[in-house]
């Protein structure tokens, strides 16, 4: 160890800069660099996520602590509204502790224990890092010049995350050593830190804003210290019992004892041994990334999702204890991101936002990895929300229900073909479904891709599942195999498409009745809403926008209610325009399921039994083309209000545009949020999905008495004093946005506040004058 290559300053961590070029930096320019890097530039993601939770680390040490008794969530969108670190605050940390990320350095190497030796010595450092050793049985290339010191760090830390289990080689010196071997620990796991854990996390638009919503101040600790900033422990034997002192903590674990052999020219080999043994059940609240498994029994410690270890379930299989908003026990999801749905939903939804997770599979007493299930998809924030997340758990629980309906319709054929599926017993059993589900997981993870992202709604995401299924080619059963052990093939299809359907409707049609219930709900608090603002000095006029409807509807809600006395209440009118976005989604869901359900065979007398619509509100509504039906990219739209003139509101989460293009803070970040987002009059459309969303509208928070003037109360994008007619320079701006394609009638109809009727006028003045001229 001669010390010369310091992670600090050399190039070492790959990154993709915001205009899609590639580098290599130290720590300290990917920080100062954070908001323009769009991610990590690494292939593998087993090496990609250790070094995310190194930066993560830092950034726990460097932002302000529980210490400054600030409210935690006006301090956290303090610091998402800027567009990275502070530089002041990086250089300070990263000078005290300068020494310490040395990668050879002689007192204290990076994350090592000096002086470390075993009687065998070190082993190539390829075979060293379980990740570098590959899956299953195969030969390893061991490079004669050893490893290149940048691609040596990365294996450093694969080693502290993944390590397998296992005897390992005694440290000398260490006390609980036996004829040289070091055993596992007795009733803990022995795999590296991240290999306990099943993760999940939130990507953002930027490498800075990536890891603060890995920054969660409930996670916070006073006394948390990365393991650069520990003292070596008193010998290099294996610790017992030792609890995290928090996330930065948790974050830089060091599972084993490692000391790297060579210098800056090359790395030869490594040696590994264990060190600090974690009790997984002390993770919990401090780890921000880990998924959780409900607990078996009340007071029982919570265990990490990732043990014991096995095949991981699928995206849809676990979303529930993901996303908190879907999860009836929100202490399973990963602190991370169950601070970014409430964070989030307060400061106003983000664009660019991704879901990542990752698990590793390991195979007998966790001696070699098996798998490595790494997934990323991008997501709308729309799924935080508590709506949102209720909806996305029932429909991730009816795709996970068709999956087992096509598993048990594949055991019956077999069945039915003369077969003995459990003639193997349980296993036999478990293989048969195994397969089944090997046969629909492109099926899947595609239905989950789609409905994350909101290419379309719940119900067509479920019909098109359904679809899929029944496309399947149907095995062929020979005639005299028919009845066999008394399963009839046809009979079995029968079952298959009855609990595909049911998977879509519920049984009895009962997700038309709890969606109808539902709205009603909303309906109930949007009244009370209006009614409790009016009591306190709203006046219908002021209130009739955001309520959706005329003045004389809210004077005869208002009847027989007295005025309150006193000031005046805080602005109603946001707290209405989110009960009217949920009504909305669910109007347009309930709309769907109906829908959906004449598409099944059901009467229109029982949709109309179950949802609660009229006759000839059934009627109208299901002899519209369905939304979307022409155009693969308006999908969306079933999830926006019907009336998306200037008083329509897209759903709160959905309303990605609000915060970037409210007055004030919101402008500076515009650029940056959009990214990779087309920015279209008043409308945002993602270039790669074809996804558009309708900003929110901003209201004036100030009540609107019988004084005052007509316009006031009026949506704040619109332009102080703008005429009720478009003159020439709007007729000439619209025509070419029409003319090229960039907004739609409609959107220009949002943009000027005006009807699409004016608009259609506007086009054809514009077409008047052309011809003139010609």
């Amino acid at each position: 160890m001669t010390g010369g290559y310091n992670l600090v300053d050399q190039p070492w961590i790959g990154v993709i800069g915001a205009d899609g070029t590639h580098h290599e930096w130290g720590i300290l320019q990917v920080l100062h660099e954070a908001g323009n890097i769009r991610g990590l530039d690494e292939a593998e993601e087993a090496y990609r996520v250790p070094v995310l939770r190194l930066l993560m680390a830092i950034a726990y040490r460097i932002l302000p602590g529980p210490e400054t008794g600030q409210d935690p969530v006006k301090q956290w969108r303090g610091l998402y509204g800027r567009d990275g670190f502070d530089p002041d605050l990086v250089d300070a940390y990263l000078d005290r502790w300068h020494d310490r990320f040395d990668l050879f350095g002689r007192d204290r190497p990076f994350m090592q224990y000096p002086g470390l030796a075993t009687r065998k010595g070190p082993r190539p450092l390829v075979l060293a890092d379980p990740v570098a050793r590959g899956i299953g049985p195969g030969q390893v290339f061991v490079p004669e010049d050893g490893v290149d010191p940048a691609r040596a760090a990365l294996m450093l830390l694969s080693i502290q995350a993944w390590d397998t289990a296992g005897i390992k080689p005694a440290a000398e010196g260490s006390p609980s050593g036996r004829s040289g071997r070091e055993y596992p620990p007795h009733g803990l796991p022995g795999q590296g830190m991240c290999g306990l854990l099943d993760m999940a996390w939130m990507e953002g638009p930027d490498l800075y804003h990536t890891l603060l919503l890995g920054w969660a101040p409930p996670c916070r600790r006073n006394g948390d210290r990365a393991a650069w900033e520990r003292p070596l422990p008193p010998s290099p034997g294996p610790v017992l019992g030792r609890r995290p002192e928090g996330p930065a903590d948790c974050l830089t674990w060091t599972g084993r004892r490692v000391l790297l052999e060579g210098g800056p020219g090359g790395v030869d080999g490594a040696i590994v041994t264990y060190g600090d043994i974690v009790d997984p059940t002390t993770l919990h609240g401090i780890e921000p990334m880990a998924r959780w498994a409900a607990r078996t029994r009340k007071g029982s410690a919570p265990r990490p999702a990732g043990i014991p270890s096995g095949p991981k379930p699928t995206l849809a299989r676990a979303i529930t204890g993901i996303i908190p908003s879907s999860s009836e026990n929100p202490d399973v999801c990963p602190a991370g991101i169950a601070w970014d749905a409430q964070a989030l939903d307060t400061a106003g939804a983000d664009l660019g936002l991704s879901l990542h997770t990752m698990a590793v599979s390991y195979g007998r007493q966790a001696s070699g990895i098996t798998d490595i299930a790494a997934r990323s998809t991008p997501i709308i924030p729309d799924w935080l929300t508590p709506l949102g997340g209720r909806i996305l758990a029932h429909t991730a629980r009816a795709l996970t229900d068709m999956d087992d309906a096509w598993a048990n319709y594949r055991i019956r054929t077999m069945r039915a073909a003369g077969g003995r599926p459990e003639g193997g017993g349980l296993d036999r059993l478990n293989a048969v479904r195994a397969a089944a589900r090997d046969e629909g997981a492109l099926d899947m993870r595609n239905a989950m891709s789609l409905l994350l992202q909101g290419r379309t709604d719940p119900v067509g995401i479920l019909e098109y599942m359904a679809g899929r299924i029944k496309s399947r080619p149907v095995p062929e059963q020979p005639r005299n195999f028919l009845h066999q052990g008394g399963q009839d093939p046809v009979q079995a299809l029968d079952v298959l498409h009855g609990r595909l359907s049911q998977a879509i409707l519920g049984p009895g049609l009962s997700r038309l009745t709890d969606v109808a219930q539902a709205i009603e709900a909303g309906n109930r608090k949007l009244d009370d809403t209006a009614r409790e603002a009016m009591r306190h000095g709203w006046t219908p006029a002021s209130l009739a926008r955001a309520y959706g409807m005329s003045e004389a509807a809210l004077r005869r809600l208002r009847d027989g209610a007295k005025t309150a006395g006193g000031p005046k209440t805080a602005d109603p009118r946001p707290a209405m325009l989110d009960a009217r976005a949920c009504i909305q989604t669910l109007s347009g869901l309930l709309i769907s399921l109906c829908r959906a359900g004449e598409h099944e065979g059901a009467s229109r007398e029982r949709l109309e039994s179950a949802s609660g619509l009229s006759h000839m509100t059934l009627h109208r509504r299901l002899a519209r083309p369905a939304e979307g039906a022409g155009d693969p990219d308006d999908a969306w739209r079933v999830w926006m209000p019907e009336n998306q003139g200037a008083e329509g509101l897209a759903p709160h989460a959905a309303a990605l545009a609000a915060s970037a293009m409210a007055a004030g803070e919101g402008e500076p970040r515009l650029p940056r949020l959009l990214g990779t987002w087309e920015h279209q009059p008043r409308i945002l459309r993602d270039g790669a999905s074809g996804l558009r969303i309708l900003p929110q509208t901003e209201w004036r928070l100030q009540p609107r008495t019988e004084s005052l003037k007509r316009g006031q109360g009026q949506p704040l994008h619109g332009r102080p004093g703008r005429p009720t007619r478009l003159d020439a320079d709007d007729d000439k701006m619209i025509a070419s946005l029409y003319g090229q394609g960039k907004a739609t009638v409609h959107e220009l109809a949002v943009r000027y506040h005006v009807s699409a009727g004016t608009i259609y006028g506007s086009l054809r003045r514009t077409k008047g004058a052309r011809g003139q001229r010609s």
